[in-house]
């Protein structure tokens, strides 16, 4: 694998979570994980169940961005490493 794709997710933005998830599904090349971190999500937990994305879920209840996305680093197994934030399509 090549990229694992970090994302932190706070609960704050479900449209855009949509959204973020959609546009990782329709991309062409696929080598790819994505780590989302949040913080209690029931939406993300509902929503990626229906996803096709080789994703992984970590429970942090840390209230920083910047401990999410470390969290996602220690937890990649991706060759590089990149960020999206949740509002990112």
């Amino acid at each position: 694998m090549n990229f694992s794709i970090v994302i932190p997710y706070k609960d704050n933005s479900p449209r855009f979570l949509k959204y973020c998830i959609e546009s990782l599904e329709n991309q062409v090349y696929q080598d790819f994980e994505v780590i989302f971190i949040h913080n209690q999500s029931a939406f993300l937990v509902n929503y990626l169940e229906q996803s096709n994305l080789n994703y992984r879920i970590i429970e942090n209840s840390s209230e920083t961005i910047p401990n999410f996305r470390n969290i996602g680093i220690r937890a990649s197994a991706g060759e590089y490493v990149l960020f999206m934030d949740a509002n990112d399509r």
